[in-house]
């Protein structure tokens, strides 16, 4: 069943919305209940009263403190809670070709590109990069191949989480795991292989998210 925005009119208030602005360009002030309740043909006033609050209540009109209508509003708040949406969004370093060696942080590196995300996603958007997956390693975590990894540059992961880690062999994402004391980066596929963790490999980051496309 698809549930539509809070935003969303019925045809009813539609119907309600067109009558007062069609009421408003030729009386040149807004209707009353009453005045409704005569050009809709009903015998409840109830009823308006009710459509009208909602119409409120969605942003499409305006009310003083006596309840009266003052304006219609030019833009519903429903887009206008859309674009406060795109402004909370914010740009992190992306990396579609794998991460660079060398690296620091991600402000510091002219070779990225930049990639908008949402607030929803990101805690710390100064210390966090986005990057493409490349292999099928970790597949029964799902993480797919040319799925996109959000990274948060930290090097307190915990055994358990998935990192980033750079080793001398380049750079890979496993899932950090302990065992008798010693650290292994482990892979979830079907081969199902762990690396040591060794002096010498960094942890770059702590994975938390990962988005999907599933149309290029």
């Amino acid at each position: 069943m698809v549930r539509w925005p809070q935003d969303h009119l019925t045809p009813k208030q539609k119907q309600i919305l067109s009558q007062i602005k069609a009421f408003y360009e030729r009386e040149g002030y807004f209707p009353s209940t009453r005045d409704l309740n005569q050009l809709l043909g009903l015998k409840s006033s109830n009823t308006v009263f009710s459509h009208l609050q909602s119409l409120i209540k969605k942003g499409y009109l305006k009310k003083n403190t006596k309840g009266k209508i003052t304006g219609i509003t030019e833009k519903p708040h429903f887009f206008s809670k859309i674009t406060q949406a795109v402004q909370a969004a914010f740009s992190i370093p992306y990396y579609p070709e794998g991460v660079p060696a060398g690296f620091q942080a991600p402000a510091e590196d002219a070779g990225r590109e930049m990639l908008t995300v949402d607030q929803y996603l990101i805690r710390s958007p100064s210390n966090t990069f986005a990057l493409k997956v490349r292999g099928n390693s970790m597949e029964k975590a799902g993480i797919m191949p040319d799925d996109l990894l959000l990274v948060e540059k930290r090097t307190d992961a915990k055994p358990g989480q998935i990192i980033v880690a750079h080793l001398p062999s380049g750079f890979t994402v496993k899932r950090l795991i302990e065992e008798n004391g010693q650290k292994y980066l482990k892979a979830e596929s079907s081969q199902n292989y762990q690396i040591k963790l060794e002096e010498g490999t960094e942890i770059w980051g702590i994975v938390i998210g990962t988005v999907r496309r599933y149309l290029s």
